[in-house]
């Protein structure tokens, strides 16, 4: 089994060993040349957290100076669900060879961790083969919308009190994660603190002093559009306005800041929030983006 001092090789191909501080230019090489390439888009760049027992890379057999074959990061978001965050091969006649291997080598540090799912989300460039090889399989879909912004009267959502989300609020919208998704698409409070810095608006709904939804939204492809990322509702306040109200102020906030056009992303299944975003205008765009999970 492999763990942080020991490499497991294949002498045909590649030493598969745990990432180091010195990778960061191979790893950039490799990226920009690899032949299938992933690259997850969060709130870090995918080659952060350097020397994390579940971010690997493929090395030739015998060591080439400075080359890599492969890589592999996979991490936790809330526990017992994890994503795929990058993941690249060189050579399209190694792609299953090595990304089996590199699997093999990551799975004992996430089951450590409690983590029994991995996610992979929009795999572009990737064949479907090859993730079903990998265990994969198309468990949901993501659906995109987009609308123009209008002004939206605030005065017919009025069932909440909104203010602006402080890092205080964090554990409480961590909380409402947890209940209101299963956990493959739960944000974790690092994500959740992470996206405070980032964000275009992002707001907390109370009730009687208790937060009981929030919205996070960031800068689109532009400077006249932005990109809604969350809103979720306590599921206990689920069905009475609140999504609609943290909508609103979303959208008026937008106009505020001069966006012409709001994009939203949300998965198939999830018929509440068709009807709300429906209700404000939106319209489905493109194609929809498949989920690919794995159990271990």
């Amino acid at each position: 089994m492999y763990n942080s001092v020991m490499e497991f090789a294949n002498e045909k191909v590649s030493v598969y060993r745990r990432v180091k501080s010195g990778d960061q230019g191979a790893l950039r090489q490799l990226l920009e040349r690899a032949h299938y390439g992933y690259r997850y888009v969060d709130w870090h760049e995918p080659i952060d957290s350097l020397n994390d027992p579940t971010f690997l890379v493929g090395e030739p057999q015998p060591h080439a100076n400075g080359q890599l074959l492969s890589c592999l990061k996979v991490t936790e978001e809330v526990a017992p669900a994890a994503w795929v965050r990058l993941a690249a091969v060189r050579h399209r006649k190694t792609a299953k060879e090595q990304m089996v291997e590199l699997f093999q080598g990551i799975t004992p540090h996430l089951l450590v961790q409690g983590i029994d799912q991995i996610g992979w989300l929009e795999a572009n460039g990737w064949p479907e083969e090859v993730l079903k090889d990998l265990g994969f399989d198309i468990t949901n879909w993501i659906t995109s919308y987009q609308a123009r912004t209008m002004p939206v009267p605030v005065d017919r959502y009025k069932p909440v009190t909104m203010r602006a989300a402080v890092i205080a609020d964090v554990v409480d919208l961590a909380r409402i994660e947890f209940y209101a998704f299963e956990s493959i698409w739960r944000l974790s409070r690092s994500s959740l603190e992470n996206a405070l810095n980032q964000a275009l608006s992002y707001d907390v709904a109370e009730r009687e002093g208790k937060v009981i939804g929030f919205q996070f939204s960031v800068k689109g492809h532009n400077h006249r559009s932005a990109h809604l990322v969350r809103i979720t509702v306590d599921p206990d306040f689920q069905g009475e306005g609140v999504g609609s109200a943290l909508l609103a102020r979303a959208i008026n906030s937008y106009l505020e800041q001069g966006i012409e056009f709001i994009s939203l992303n949300t998965q198939i299944n999830n018929i509440a929030s068709h009807r709300l975003y429906d209700r404000f205008g939106f319209t489905a765009v493109g194609d929809q983006i498949p989920l690919y999970t794995k159990r271990i």
